[in-house]
């Protein structure tokens, strides 16, 4: 997304991409990116696609984890991919869970593929994870570049059709359509946060470093394990090594 312009013909488009399917990515990215190339680079990502974990394992054809296919690499290749094409003073911002994550993630296995750890993969292990292992790729994005803002933001609770989408068993997405419209912030309003946070909030306006925050905006102090460099590098390591086995890969 370009900032404001003063072109009344200026043009905007919706491309639909399936953030589980790596093939898919990697073409939609690369075409993206020569997009963006051509046109000034981009000022400002926002990426919040992706879903609460149901605790059900599922391996696509690719051999991925669903979940992590599209909670951690969808956002992962989006920011570690276009941050090359950031501009002075944007912004990224990624709409997860930020600061939620245990004390470690096993490295070499950290879809919980192996055995001896799918039997630990759960609901809330599956959180822990995705929380864990995006707080130490996008404090290692901050690292790396430092002409840009990294907004990793917790949404708190939002009405929006979570319970359903994540594939929840009945009764629960219908208790949750009745709950939460009285105790849930509107997707429209968040929405409105979001941008507000990527554009005008002080760190916004700062234009560098990597900053976590909660639903209220108030930040929020990262694990000690992913503030450790040779964490940080292996989650990278690994996630770049299982997309390029998906690409090679179909089962």
């Amino acid at each position: 997304m370009r900032n404001a312009t003063d072109d009344i013909r200026a043009t905007h488009f919706f491309n639909r991409i399936d953030l589980v399917k790596q093939a898919e990515t990697t073409k939609a990215l690369e075409a993206l990116k020569n997009d963006l190339q051509s046109q000034g680079g981009l000022d400002y990502l926002f990426v919040t696609a992706g879903k609460t974990p149901n605790g059900k394992l599922h391996i696509t054809d690719e051999g991925l984890d669903a979940h992590f296919a599209l909670q951690c690499l969808g956002r992962f290749r989006c920011a570690f991919e276009l941050a090359p094409l950031m501009n002075d003073g944007g912004g990224v911002t990624i709409v997860c869970a930020p600061s939620q994550g245990g004390s470690a993630l096993p490295t070499d296995d950290i879809e919980y593929l192996q055995p001896e750890n799918r039997r630990k993969y759960w609901l809330l292990s599956a959180a822990q994870r995705d929380s864990l292992f995006l707080d130490s790729v996008l404090y290692e994005l901050g690292e790396r570049f430092d002409k840009f803002a990294i907004h990793h933001l917790f949404p708190g609770i939002v009405n929006t059709n979570l319970a359903a989408n994540a594939g929840f068993p009945f009764p629960i997405p219908q208790l949750a359509g009745l709950v939460l419209p009285y105790i849930a912030t509107s997707a429209e309003d968040y929405a409105s946060f979001v941008v507000w946070n990527g554009l005008c909030s002080p760190e916004a306006v700062k234009g560098q470093g990597y900053y976590a925050k909660n639903e209220r905006g108030a930040l929020l102090d990262l694990r000690p394990w992913s503030k450790e460099f040779s964490n940080r590098q292996a989650c990278i390591d690994y996630a770049q090594e299982r997309i390029a086995q998906a690409q090679e890969t179909r089962v």
